[in-house]
């Protein structure tokens, strides 16, 4: 990795302090120790690029053979996927499914000519369509919870069990939180490498954590269920950085 790269990289470790994590480097370049932003990028970044996580590593990673930089303090990656069940209890995620859904304006969606979503879907730009307090409480609850700032708000409404989302990853390249509402679902991340599935029931309440190295590496997916009586669900996804 050249150092003009490692500068650019410094800009966004500034951002995104915790977002590194740490790998052997077998040649520490010369410039190390000549510009304290640009040694944070590389303690950081190092070549992680060329990093393949494991399903099954132990979660915070922490890699501590740095070759030339035992000296400096270890990132600490958060543990990523991850499932934080009932952040609301039931009688709250009631509540919000019942405000989200009387204000949010869910429709179909285009993302090719005359195919749509399998699912209806918002999203929510204040700038654009306007303030939706329950989207904004949210926006400050899931700030307080993550101590992340929330860049962008994606809503979907699931009426059915027909309604699903297939397998795809995101490509906003950030940190992501999606708040259950509603009927549970299984949420599905493949392992793009050896096809292993994780599997998760999300419950009205449950929020679940995935940062874009779990992005990288999983396609994630909502499928279709064929058990009787689905419910509605909503999900609300927190684009964070």
């Amino acid at each position: 990795m050249q150092p003009e790269n490692l500068r650019a990289l410094s800009q966004f470790f500034k951002k995104n302090p915790d977002a590194g994590i740490l790998i052997t480097l077998d040649n520490p370049p010369a410039s190390y120790g000549e510009d304290e932003e640009l040694d944070t990028a590389i303690v950081n970044f190092a070549i992680s690029e060329s990093m393949r996580l494991s399903p099954n590593s132990p979660s915070p990673m922490r890699v501590v053979d740095l070759i030339g930089f035992t000296s400096k303090p270890t990132a600490v990656r958060e543990e990523s996927p991850k499932l934080f069940p009932k952040v609301f209890n039931t009688e709250e995620a009631q509540i919000i499914f019942n405000a989200v859904k009387r204000e949010v304006p869910f429709t179909k969606v285009e993302w090719a000519r005359g195919k749509y979503l399998p699912r209806l879907c918002f999203r929510y730009e204040p700038e654009n369509n306007g303030t939706i307090p329950s989207l904004e409480h949210l926006r400050k609850e899931i700030e307080r919870i993550t101590k992340k700032n929330v860049s962008g708000i994606w809503c979907n409404l699931y009426e059915n069990g027909d309604h699903y989302t297939p397998e795809h990853r995101d490509s906003y390249g950030s940190y992501v939180y999606t708040l259950s509402l509603g009927e549970t679902r299984s949420f599905h991340m493949k392992n793009a490498t050896t096809g292993e599935t994780l599997k998760y029931n999300l419950q009205s309440g449950d929020l679940f954590y995935f940062d874009f190295l779990s992005n990288r590496d999983y396609l994630h997916s909502i499928p279709k269920t064929h058990r009787a009586n689905v419910g509605e669900r909503i999900s609300i996804v927190f684009f964070c950085d």
